[in-house]
């Protein structure tokens, strides 16, 4: 059975998924990413629509991803074009959480690099990625 690996993305950290879990398909790890996020949201709708679930394989390959908003029970009473672009902000925002990451991981990295050039120790890892050799 193929191992599924549900990382969380809060528009501050990612939260990885280290151990995976042993779902039968995709349509499965669909279901399966579908609940957690229900689960994560309830009562807290407003705070983590702008959420979302990234779905691997073992190999790292992106299958899928649940955005928070689309399950979002409290946006179903709106108009559909106020729903849609709440949904299409709440994914901006997710995005921008991306690019602001990688932004700062590029900048330790670059911190690094002029440290060891310098010959000075530096920090070895941000967000339990290494960067330097």
């Amino acid at each position: 059975m193929p191992r599924y690996f549900f990382t969380l993305k809060n528009g501050r950290n990612d939260l990885c998924d280290l151990s995976g879990t042993e779902l039968a398909d995709e349509g499965a790890a669909r279901k399966h990413a579908r609940q957690v996020a229900l689960e994560m949201m309830k009562r807290r709708e407003s705070r983590t629509r702008h959420w979302r679930l990234d779905v691997r394989d073992e190999d790292g390959n992106t299958h899928f991803d649940v955005p928070f908003a689309s399950l979002d029970a409290s946006l179903m009473r709106l108009p559909l074009e106020v729903k849609d672009t709440i949904e299409q902000m709440c994914g901006k925002l997710s995005d921008f959480g991306d690019a602001m990451r990688n932004l700062k991981a590029t900048m330790f990295e670059v911190r690094a690099t002029l440290a060891r050039a310098e010959g000075m120790p530096y920090l070895a890892a941000y967000d339990g990625r290494r960067i330097s050799d």
